[in-house]
């Protein structure tokens, strides 16, 4: 549940809906660790055919990168390679990674530092527009698409009667309506490709724990839990609510 509320809330990205920001960043920490902890517990029965005591987990800690490094150990003994080379192709997923796994272990607490007066934390939605969305906006983002420029141009207009008092994802002021709409227009790409590069993190998992379970021979059967991550690329890029228990909604 987890995962699809993360990826469909990253899906809603909008720097003036701020809680859909803050609200995925925390259900996709929280599924991406219970996932990667999925594998590991399964993988200590398989291997000993015995569970862990309490300890086992708790030892693993909330660190992602952590989680991932003992998870890629298992890749080639699943036949998995293909969707983590995937991964290392691409430097962005890195960088989402390393987001998501300082927001589960400091970054969350960023408003109660704040108040506490003493934040050795970083803002996670602006770093993540800094780190992220900028490198999506680099390569996805049309600005002469005939609509974009038509808004824009539209903007030039209503510049002069139009007060607007607004802040961005890393709190900087927007002013006018030529600012407002410039940051505007880039929300439909920072939403898309988001949630997509956060997708290709869970479908390489998703695989792996599919494959594991398949290649253990065991009883106990998990995939069906997680089918609907194990979706085409292409496909994953179009959907725009991830819930994979109807009839609830989010």
């Amino acid at each position: 549940m987890n995962l699809g509320v993360g990826l469909t809330f990253i899906r809603r990205y909008d720097f003036t809906r701020l809680g859909f920001i803050y609200q995925s960043f925390f259900s996709l920490s929280v599924g991406l660790e219970r996932i990667m902890k999925l594998i590991l517990l399964y993988e200590y029965i398989y291997v000993h055919n015995s569970y862990p005591d309490f300890k086992y987990l708790k030892s693993k800690g909330h660190r992602l990168t952590d989680l991932l490094t003992e998870v890629r150990k298992l890749v080639d003994k699943y036949s998995c390679r293909k969707y983590f080379d995937y991964l290392d192709a691409d430097p962005i997923f890195n960088v989402i990674i390393q987001n998501l796994s300082d927001f589960a272990t400091e970054n969350r607490y960023f408003h109660l530092n704040e108040l506490s007066g003493n934040n050795q934390t970083q803002d996670p939605v602006s770093r993540w527009d800094k780190e992220v969305n900028s490198l999506i906006v680099q390569r996805h983002f049309k600005p002469n698409l005939p609509k974009n420029i038509a808004l824009q141009e539209i903007a030039k207009i209503m510049t002069d009667f139009t007060v607007v008092r607004h802040h961005d994802e890393n709190d900087s002021e927007i002013n006018d309506y030529s600012e407002l709409t410039k940051a505007s227009i880039q929300i439909d790409t920072k939403q898309k490709y988001g949630m997509f590069y956060v997708f290709c993190i869970i479908k390489a998992l998703c695989h792996l724990q599919d494959s594991q379970n398949h290649i253990s021979r065991t009883d106990i059967h998990l995939e069906e839990f997680f089918m609907v991550f194990r979706a085409d690329y292409n496909y994953a890029k179009r959907i725009k609510t991830w819930n994979p228990h109807p009839p609830y909604k989010f």
